[in-house]
């Protein structure tokens, strides 16, 4: 994967893991 897309899941991940332990 390009490290664009990598950061873009990872974003994601991290916007999750603050919806589910905000």
């Amino acid at each position: 994967y390009a490290y664009a897309d990598m950061d873009d899941t990872v974003a994601a991940a991290l916007a999750l893991c603050k919806k589910t332990f905000k």
